[in-house]
C-alpha cells in the first residue's frame, strides 16, 4: 500500500494524515508519503530539537527519502471510513 497526504500523489487520501508510518519498527517522524512495497518513506527533515529544517534559501523544509521495512498503520478510529472510501 502506499499513502500520502500530497494531493497530486497516487496515493493521496484525505485520512492519511491520521495513519502512523514505521520504518524498521520506528515511528517514521515527519513523514508524508509512504510505500510499503517500494519500501520508500518520504520525511520531512527533523532536527535534534524537534524542529523542521529548512532548505538553503530558507523557502521549503528539507526532505528525505528513507528505506527499509516499512509498514502504514491505520488507526482503528479511522479504519471504517479509510475502507468505504476505498469501494
Amino acid at each position: 500500500m502506499r499513502i500520502s497526504i500530497r494531493k497530486d500523489d497516487p496515493g493521496y487520501h484525505h485520512l492519511a494524515c491520521k495513519c502512523k508510518v514505521l520504518l524498521d519498527s520506528k515511528e517514521a517522524k515527519g513523514c508524508f508519503t509512504a510505500d510499503e512495497e517500494n519500501g520508500e518513506a518520504h520525511c520531512f527533515v527533523i532536527d535534534d530539537k524537534g524542529l523542521y529544517v529548512m532548505n538553503n534559501n530558507q523557502t521549503k523544509i528539507k526532505e528525505i527519502v528513507l528505506h527499509g521495512k516499512v509498514e502504514i498503520v491505520i488507526p482503528d478510529d479511522a479504519q471504517a471510513r479509510w475502507c468505504a472510501n476505498e469501494r
